[in-house]
C-alpha cells in the first residue's frame, strides 16, 4: 500500500507538472491569453481550434471592444462574395483606412491578385471580429493586415491593442495554422505624434511576437519615416497629416517587396485568359434604379453589354468591390474581371447623364443605357483594375465620360505601362457646344496598351479641373 501510494503520489506530481506546462503552452500559443475560467486549458484549445471562437483571455473582450459600427460594409462585401464567389485568394489585404486608399497595393503586386478590405475607422477588433467574413472565407495564401493605430488613438491601453493583433493571430491559426500573416508596424504620423510612444510600445511586442512565429512576419515602417524628420515629412502624407500620400505609400509598398521575399510562399502561376484576340468587352457603370441609371441590355445588332451590381443613386462603392467573369459581345463568359481600388459613388439620371447619345459621334458606345448613368469621384482619385488578361497581348480602350453641368470639369486618365504611365484628359462638363454642358461628343481612345505580368491594367482617375471624375461606359478590345 506503501509502495502504491507513492506512485500515485509521483504521477500527481507529474500531472501537476504537465498541467502547468500544458497551460503555459496555450498562453503562448494563443498570443498572451490564459486558459478558462474552469482551468481545463486543453478545452480552450481545442475550442479554438474547431470554431475560432476563444474561451481565453486574449478574445474575450472581442465583442466589447469592437466597434460595431461597420455591419452594412460587412455585409455587403459577404453579399456581393455570395454574388461573385472568387476561387482561393493569392492575397487578402485588411484593416483600417490606409489599406482602403492602398490604391498603388494592386498596381505594385498584381500577380497577387489582392482582395481588399480596408474599412475606414476600425479598430484591430473589428477585423478580429469579422475574420471570417473577411479573411478566412477566402482560404487566403498570404494576409495583409494594418490595425491598431485607430485602437490606440480611442485610447485603448497598449496591452489592449496587442491582444486585439493576437486575437486575429489565433482566430487565423485556428482556420490556418501555417497562413502567413503580415502585420504592418503602426506607422509615424505627424496627426498622432503625441501618442507615437504607446503606438511604438504595439509595435515593439508585435515585432517579439513575430520572431517566435514563423508564420508571423513583422513589416516594420517607422525608420524610413522617421528618417524624415521627428515627426515624419508632411509631404508622405494627406493635409491631415495622418492618411499616407503617393510618396508615403511608395514607402509602404518598397518594404512590403522586401517583406514578401521573407514570407515562404508565392504566387500561383497566372491562370490562362479566355479573352480571345478580335473580342470586346463592353462594360456599364451606374446606378441600376430606375429613378437614376438603367442596366444595358442585349443591342439590336447583338452586342452584350456588362453591367455593375444593382446598387442605387448615389450608393458608395469601396475599394475591393468587383465583377467576375465579364462576357464579350457575343454574350460569352471570358477570364476577365473588374475590380474597384478606390472609393467612388453612382449617380444618373437626376445629376446631368447623357440621355440621347449619337452614333455619330461615339459609334458603338452610343447606347443612351450606359451614358445616362455614371460612377463619380469626389477629390480623391478614382482607381479601377481590369484583370485575367494576357501579358503579351495588345489591347484597345475606348472610355466615355460625361456629366451635364456647366461648371468647367476635366478628368485625367493614366494607366502604367512599364516604367512609363501614359495619360490623356477629356473634359466632362462645362462643354460650351453642348445645350447641357455635359460632354456629347468626345471619346478617349487607349491604343496598344499591354497588362501587366499580372495580367492586368490599371485604370486611375484624376481631377485636372474641378473637383470630379466621371466614368460612364466604355469598351476593351483585344487588337493582336
Amino acid at each position: 500500500k506503501l509502495i502504491s501510494l507513492r506512485i500515485l503520489t509521483w504521477m500527481e506530481r507529474m500531472r501537476i507538472i504537465l498541467l502547468a506546462l500544458l497551460a503555459s503552452l496555450n498562453v503562448t500559443g494563443c498570443g498572451g491569453g490564459s486558459s478558462s475560467s474552469s482551468g481545463n486549458g486543453d478545452t480552450a484549445l481545442v475550442n479554438a481550434e474547431s470554431n475560432g471562437e476563444s474561451s481565453g483571455e486574449v478574445c474575450s473582450d472581442v465583442e466589447t471592444l469592437a466597434s460595431g459600427n461597420y455591419d452594412s460594409v460587412i455585409a455587403k462585401w459577404k453579399t456581393l462574395d455570395q454574388i461573385e464567389r472568387r476561387g482561393p485568394a493569392r492575397m487578402v489585404a485588411v484593416g483600417s483606412s490606409s489599406i482602403r486608399y492602398w490604391r498603388s497595393l494592386f498596381p505594385n503586386f498584381s500577380e497577387w491578385d489582392i482582395i481588399q478590405r480596408g474599412f475606414g475607422g476600425s479598430l484591430i477588433w473589428d477585423s478580429a471580429q469579422h475574420f471570417r467574413s473577411l479573411i478566412t472565407d477566402h482560404d487566403p495564401s498570404v494576409v495583409l493586415v494594418f490595425a491598431g493605430t485607430n485602437d490606440v488613438a480611442r485610447e485603448r491601453t497598449a496591452e489592449q491593442t496587442i491582444n486585439g493583433v493576437k486575437c486575429l493571430i489565433q482566430r487565423l491559426e485556428s482556420v490556418n495554422p501555417e497562413l502567413p500573416i503580415i502585420y504592418i508596424a503602426i506607422t509615424p504620423t505627424p496627426a498622432r505624434w503625441n501618442i507615437w510612444d504607446k503606438s511604438n510600445a504595439v509595435n515593439l511586442e508585435i515585432e517579439k511576437l513575430a520572431n517566435e512565429k514563423s508564420n508571423l512576419f513583422f513589416m516594420k515602417t517607422a525608420p524610413e519615416f522617421l528618417e524624415t524628420g521627428e515627426p515624419p515629412s508632411a509631404d508622405l502624407f494627406w493635409s491631415d497629416g495622418l492618411h499616407l500620400s503617393d510618396k508615403g505609400y511608395a514607402i509602404w509598398n518598397d518594404i512590403l517587396a522586401e517583406t514578401l521575399t521573407e514570407v515562404n510562399t508565392s504566387p500561383p502561376t497566372l491562370e490562362e485568359s479566355t479573352f480571345k484576340s478580335g473580342d470586346s468587352i463592353f462594360m456599364d457603370f451606374g446606378p441600376s434604379n430606375a429613378e437614376d441609371g438603367e442596366q444595358s441590355e442585349l443591342q439590336e445588332d447583338g452586342t452584350f453589354w456588362n453591367n455593375w451590381h444593382n446598387i442605387n443613386g448615389e450608393e458608395t462603392i469601396y475599394p475591393g468591390e468587383h465583377l467576375s467573369n465579364l462576357i464579350n459581345q457575343d454574350g460569352e463568359s471570358t477570364s476577365v474581371r473588374l475590380i474597384t481600388r478606390s472609393d467612388m459613388s453612382t449617380n444618373g439620371k437626376l445629376n446631368g447623364g447623357l440621355m440621347s447619345p449619337s452614333v455619330s459621334d461615339l459609334g458603338e458606345l452610343a447606347v443612351s443605357s450606359a451614358t445616362v448613368d455614371y460612377l463619380f469621384g469626389y477629390k480623391l482619385p478614382g482607381a479601377i483594375t481590369i484583370n485575367g488578361l494576357r501579358p503579351d497581348a495588345k489591347y484597345s480602350l475606348k472610355i466615355f465620360s460625361s456629366r451635364a453641368d456647366s461648371e468647367e470639369r476635366i478628368t485625367r486618365f493614366y494607366i502604367p505601362q512599364g516604367d512609363e504611365t501614359i495619360f490623356k484628359d477629356i473634359q466632362t462638363s462645362g462643354l460650351a457646344d453642348t445645350v447641357s454642358g455635359g460632354n456629347e461628343k468626345n471619346l478617349l481612345e487607349f491604343q496598344n496598351v499591354t497588362a501587366d505580368k499580372g495580367g492586368a491594367i490599371h485604370l486611375d482617375m484624376v481631377p485636372i479641373k474641378g473637383d470630379f471624375t466621371y466614368l460612364n461606359a466604355f469598351v476593351l478590345t483585344r487588337d493582336d
